[in-house]
């Protein structure tokens, strides 16, 4: 169980499971796609277990490791890390998946981590350049896709409903904002979000790329519940994007010896 006064959560030790406790829309269900070379791997068809990390006063995170399979052969394992910092209503999501296949390589179709949701019809809020809002009535889907660097689309039902540049990598919708860094940088990703789903593209559908066996790649994101506006999601966004970075100085790096022995600049040495 992970508890930071704020939000509680409960994933069993063994065996795949949903996350229960999770606050609404979200219904606790959850699961990793990879589609590879036409055969499609999921978390929920593979094996898993969970150990905590950290349960520190300050920070506690739980990680979920298992396997992507399909009826008949494993080809990617993973590693979901979650994160819940002292009375924030914030989860850090980090999912890595490695290919292990017995091939050299595969072509990657897709990536995505979906959330499972019980979403109302309402507003959905896409960062970008320009912010866009679309109502998502019952049964519709909305879609944001990054296919270029400097490129994007958003479409209602896979009609397109605007383009830009640049999306920022977040979604609002239901007092929920679920961020993802480096959003254009990394294309193609995207968002899909459905009555029943909030799909978290790491590669989207619709071109494949080569990835060797041995290859892994983390995402970083960041869930958050309770989101007030679009100025709190891109608050949120941003800090997602620039995580603070504590850096002591070098007298104290190299006193700690924690890079091991090396020498300070010093007037002679800089003369």
């Amino acid at each position: 169980m992970l508890d930071n006064g704020l939000l509680q959560f409960t994933i069993p030790r063994s065996g795949f499971s949903p996350i229960a406790g999770l606050p609404v829309p979200c219904d606790g269900t959850w699961d990793f796609i990879v589609r590879a070379d036409g055969r499609t791997y999921r978390a929920s068809q593979g094996v898993a277990r969970v150990r905590l990390e950290d349960t520190g006063p300050v920070r506690a995170t739980a990680i979920v490791s298992g396997t992507l399979a399909d009826a008949v052969d494993v080809a990617f394992k993973y590693e979901l890390r979650l994160s819940l910092g002292k009375g924030s209503q914030e989860i850090e999501i980090k999912p890595t998946f490695l290919f292990v296949g017995s091939q050299p390589e595969c072509q990657l179709e897709e990536a995505s981590f979906v959330l499972g949701t019980q979403l109302k019809p309402a507003d959905i809020t896409f960062g970008a350049d320009v912010p866009h809002s679309l109502y998502r009535a019952a049964g519709q889907s909305i879609h944001l896709l990054q296919d270029q660097l400097d490129h994007y689309t958003v479409a209602r039902d896979d009609a397109e409903m605007a383009t830009g540049k640049r999306a920022s990598g977040w979604l609002l919708t239901d007092g929920l904002c679920l961020a993802m860094r480096r959003f254009p940088e990394q294309f193609r990703k995207g968002f899909r979000v459905t009555d029943t789903e909030i799909r978290a593209e790491l590669w989207a559908p619709g071109a494949a790329r080569r990835f060797g066996r041995g290859a892994a790649k983390t995402h970083d994101m960041v869930l958050s519940f309770g989101v007030a506006g679009r100025q709190e999601a891109e608050s949120l966004a941003e800090r997602n994007q620039h995580p603070a970075i504590l850096y002591p100085g070098g007298e104290w790096l190299a006193r700690s010896l924690g890079l091991g022995e090396f020498p300070l600049p010093t007037k002679e040495t800089q003369d």
